[in-house]
């Protein structure tokens, strides 16, 4: 995370990663609890701050645009930067 407040739950409150059909999960750690992109509540509760590696999966028709169109998103600042 590269913004001072960590703004991963931008992707949620934007509806932008619902707008894919695969199930898309972050995490602090790979050994860490899985949280559900796709909930805005559940995002926020991850804590991510400044400085913090996030961990993405995604399994679906199309997961591999949906990590792509994440990983841009959290690289573009999450439109913040």
């Amino acid at each position: 995370m590269s913004n001072p407040e960590g703004r991963q739950d931008r992707a949620c409150h934007d509806g932008f990663a619902k707008r894919f059909a695969a199930n898309i999960e972050l995490a602090l750690a790979p050994d860490s609890p899985w949280t559900d992109a796709k909930g805005p509540v559940a995002v926020t509760r991850v804590k991510a701050s400044q400085g913090a590696t996030l961990h993405l999966r995604a399994a679906g028709p199309d997961s591999k645009a949906a990590l792509a169109a994440v990983l841009a998103l959290v690289h573009d600042g999450f439109g913040e930067a």
